[in-house]
């Protein structure tokens, strides 16, 4: 689903090395059903991967994506990923973070912080589009600051 922003607005939060390169390595996290992946191929983005703890909706959508050659639908934990570190220029993250948070367990959210930072780049970005307040993630998102810088 994509009630939290339709792609351009998702777009226009990337930082401009990202926009400039149509080769980065992008990653987005609980794709879910969302057209988020296929906008971004569509835009040129060639190496995108999804991944979703669903199975099922992976499936689907390989099925419903069939004409992006190259983009990559991986049932895949964000809390236990399995890739190369230091793989992606781009987390995007749309939703996962309150699927994931939701209890407000720190130690689920600093696995999956600390997933997310492993498979980054250094220089790379995560991107954290949600429906909490700054004020609420920040407490979470400060644990990994030696490692990362924080904006919003």
């Amino acid at each position: 689903y994509d009630w939290y922003l339709e792609f351009e607005s998702c777009f226009n939060l990337l930082p401009d090395h990202i926009h400039g390169n149509k080769d980065s390595q992008i990653l987005i996290t609980g794709c879910g059903n969302s057209k988020v992946g296929p906008l971004f191929h569509a835009a040129g983005f060639k190496n995108v991967v999804n991944i979703d703890f669903s199975a099922i909706v992976i499936e689907k959508m390989k099925e419903r994506c069939s004409h992006c050659p190259g983009m990559q639908w991986i049932a895949m934990d964000v809390t236990n990923m399995h890739w190369t570190p230091l793989y992606f220029d781009l987390v995007l993250d749309k939703g996962t973070w309150d699927a994931v948070a939701y209890r407000r367990d720190q130690d689920q959210i600093k696995r999956m912080l600390w997933h997310i930072l492993r498979v980054l780049k250094v220089g790379g970005t995560y991107v954290l589009i949600t429906s909490w307040a700054p004020p609420d993630c920040l407490p979470y998102l400060t644990l990994l600051e030696p490692f990362w810088d924080v904006d919003h």
